[in-house]
């Protein structure tokens, strides 16, 4: 377990003047295509970490996300907690959502970030022998609890300007629990971060290598 846990990726490689928004459980109608465009007025990039079921319900989205540059990653097919499963079953969700991103996009998916942010040796060995690299994160902003947008943003801005790294910014553009959760103030503290940290560069994660290193 030891080993596999230094693989986990919790900043980014490239220093503090880059951050990397990334957004957990959707796909989700309307607020993820809101957060693209957003992307797009700015010139940013940021990660979509999704949830398999709900790319079968749109998979127009998770292509849309492709086709701008973001990347995707893998949240499971059902965002079950996968440190209580047998490694059989953490396959079968792990296949299952790589399957429908790799049928949305026609591109095979890399990233995992596991729901909750729950890990196991039996979780995180069967990433590792799916090829799918585990990213986590260094700033959480608890947007999951649908603050105001302002609370959004200082509660990652208090993080992000104590640290000196390149910093994972945990979002959500959806809800586990249901299709079509209202993220309204996850999409306006999107905007005002990219503005206020106009300076930095924002990113999306990309595959570190050397985070296979512990499959054996």
């Amino acid at each position: 377990m030891k080993d596999l846990v230094h693989n986990v990726i919790t900043h980014l490689e490239n220093g503090p003047g880059e951050i990397a928004l990334t957004y957990d459980d959707g796909p989700n109608e309307p607020y993820t295509p809101q957060l693209l465009d957003i992307f797009a007025r700015h010139g940013a990039k940021g990660t979509f970490f999704v949830v398999g079921k709900y790319v079968r319900h749109h998979p127009e989205i998770v292509r849309r996300i492709a086709e701008e540059g973001h990347a995707i990653g893998n949240h499971s097919y059902t965002h079950r907690n996968l440190s209580m499963l047998s490694a059989a079953d953490v396959r079968l969700e792990l296949e299952g959502c790589s399957q429908a991103i790799a049928d949305a996009t026609g591109s095979a998916c890399h990233l995992f970030r596991p729901p909750f942010g729950l890990l196991s040796e039996t979780s995180l060995r069967v990433a590792c022998d799916l090829d799918l690299q585990t990213f986590c994160w260094s700033v959480a902003t608890g947007d999951f609890e649908m603050p105001a947008p302002e609370i959004i943003v200082e509660r990652a801005s208090r993080q992000i300007e104590l640290n000196e790294k390149g910093e994972i910014v945990l979002l959500h553009d959806g809800g586990h629990a249901a299709f079509g959760m209202n993220r309204s103030a996850t999409v306006a503290a999107t905007e005002q971060l990219i503005q206020k940290y106009h300076d930095k560069s924002f990113v999306a994660l990309q595959l570190i290598q050397k985070s296979f290193a512990a499959r054996a």
